[in-house]
């Protein structure tokens, strides 16, 4: 039930609150002071000012990405606020221009977009109108985009618990962000930085990285300019040196063993050199706590490239087990002292040959699954 009354000069204009609140329109022809006189019964006099001005308030231009490249479609995002209170302006006018080419919109809540493809480097201007505020201006940037080199390549394929390294260099700085996704498309990995040539890239992936297709995506200035697939694969549990070579004698081989991971194992198979009947005659495997298997091979009968273990076992990660191999015939052999399994790592403590020559650089070409 207060009265309100607004008044500048000759004109005022009085209305009552309802809960504490009332509202006047109001359209001043002249710069200055509109003085507010409040009357309440029980309360003394009270009074504020509205100041009318000839100044308008200002705006705040936003554009999402700032930077484009040259020939790539780029979706550009405008935002158009209050510069004092952030406000939304919904209604203004927004025009993108370079050279003879413009094109204009529209905001609604503040926003509007603009798909933009320029064939130079360069500026595009932003202009903005909107009633009741000063006009408003931005830039967006037209840059070339830096080529890319691969440098090292990503493999195509890995297991996991295995890393994927790959390298590129830009021809010139540039920000760039690298992506490593799953089939989902969520990030497993990423690298960001504007340096003309990064280090070398490493992901190492584990068995919690699902099977699937991985893709390596590179973006410059938030433009995807390259991607790779590359395919994890589920671990195999397997103890295996792959092929040797010659050259081959058959004999009997000490050493070791020391798994990288827990693998099962039933059989051992040995690389054969081509045109040989060759086999493993006897094999033992034990650790240092007194435990041991062993197997002897059946003959050439059924499953001859295999010899075949009574029990399975499993050989544990960390753990070394040393074993005593006894071989007929013409296996392949890895002359090395230490060798770098898939699965871990064996070496050669000694080898007697049939003859009864020693080395320490023959382990052989085995298999244990």
């Amino acid at each position: 039930g207060a009265t309100v009354t607004l008044s500048a000069g000759p004109w005022s204009e009085s209305n009552t609150t309802t809960n504490g609140e009332c509202t006047f329109t109001v359209t001043s022809p002249f710069p200055g002071t509109v003085n507010v006189a409040v009357v309440a019964s029980g309360y003394n006099d009270a009074s504020a000012e509205l100041i009318a001005t000839t100044e308008l308030p200002n705006m705040t231009v936003t554009v999402t990405p700032g930077t484009i490249l040259v020939s790539v479609p780029t979706l550009v995002t405008i935002n158009v606020t209050a510069e004092t209170t952030g406000a939304p302006i919904n209604g203004a006018t927004v025009t993108l221009s370079a050279g003879p080419w413009s094109e204009s919109n529209t905001t609604t809540n503040g926003e509007c977009t603009f798909t933009v493809t320029s064939p130079f480097p360069g500026t595009v201007n932003v202009a903005v109108v909107a009633s009741g505020y000063n006009d408003g201006s931005a830039d967006l940037i037209v840059a070339t985009c830096p080529s890319l080199t691969w440098e090292i390549e990503p493999p195509t394929s890995v297991e996991q618990d295995n890393n994927v390294t790959f390298d590129v260099c830009f021809s010139e700085s540039a920000s760039y962000v690298i992506s490593i996704k799953n089939s989902s498309g969520v990030v497993v990995k990423s690298w960001s930085g504007t340096e003309k040539d990064p280090e070398p890239m490493t992901w190492t992936t584990t068995t919690s990285d699902a099977p699937g297709d991985y893709t390596i995506v590179i973006t410059i200035d938030a433009v995807v300019v390259a991607t790779r697939t590359v395919t994890v694969k589920a671990l195999a549990l397997v103890f295996d040196t792959g092929e040797g070579t010659y050259p081959s004698i058959f004999g009997t081989h000490e050493g070791t063993i020391t798994p990288s991971k827990d693998i099962p194992v039933q059989k051992m198979y040995t690389y054969p050199c081509i045109g040989t009947g060759w086999h493993t005659e006897y094999v033992k495997i034990r650790n240092a706590t007194g435990w041991s298997t062993e197997a002897a091979w059946s003959g050439y009968t059924g499953d001859w490239h295999n010899v075949v273990f009574d029990e399975p076992f499993t050989l544990k990660s960390g753990e070394t087990y040393n074993y005593t191999i006894k071989t007929g015939s013409y296996p392949q052999i890895i002359h090395e002292h230490e060798f770098s399994a898939t699965g871990g790592i064996i070496n050669c403590t000694v080898f007697v040959d049939a003859n009864g020559r020693e080395s320490n650089e023959w382990i052989p070409a085995i298999k244990l699954w």
